[in-house]
């Protein structure tokens, strides 16, 4: 384990570098206290001095703003429940996060975000591999995953993996946010 850090760590650096020599210049961003924050270590890899904070990570990081959410919990939950019947896992990533499929945890929609143009998207398709649910999925079933994809970075999103009931993944994934 401490093995496939410390390459990743590599691997990280060295790509880093790469970056820097090639716009000509080295990324010191945080070396001094400055954007980075916290405590922060020089690394040197091929090209230059690179620096990580404590932890690990090479440059600025900044936290995804949580959203606020006001939609029914268990529609969130059944619009969870949608998301895998239909394997959206398979193209948009196990919570949502993208994968072949784009990212509906963000705020850039190519089609729209409203809720009417999720509904298009699910019933129209989109071209490049999104297809078209009319006839598949019933309008509740639709207007369930328009709640799940609301309830997402918010407090009251569900985040169990496989089932409602699944006690493999609980470590992991909890079924509810605050639940032990």
């Amino acid at each position: 384990m401490q093995f496939a850090k410390l390459l990743t760590r590599a691997v990280a650096c060295a790509a880093a570098a790469a970056v820097a020599a090639g716009c000509g210049g080295s990324d010191t961003k945080g070396a001094e206290g400055g954007a980075g924050g916290g405590d922060s270590a020089q690394t040197t890899a091929v090209g230059g001095t690179l620096s990580t904070n404590e932890s690990g990570y090479v440059g600025e990081i900044t936290p995804i703003a949580m959203r606020t959410f006001s939609g029914d919990a268990q529609e969130a939950s059944a619009g969870r429940g949608v998301f895998l019947k239909y394997n959206c896992v398979g193209c948009h990533g196990g919570l949502a996060g993208g994968a072949m499929g784009p990212s509906l945890r963000d705020d850039e929609w190519k089609f729209g975000g409203t809720d009417s143009a999720i509904v298009n998207t699910l019933v129209q398709g989109r071209p490049a591999g999104m297809p078209a649910w009319k006839g598949v999925m019933t309008d509740q079933e639709m207007k369930q995953i328009v709640t799940y994809v609301r309830s997402m970075r918010s407090k009251q999103e569900p985040t169990w993996f496989f089932s409602p009931t699944d006690t493999t993944t609980k470590a992991m994934f909890l079924v509810e946010k605050g639940a032990d």
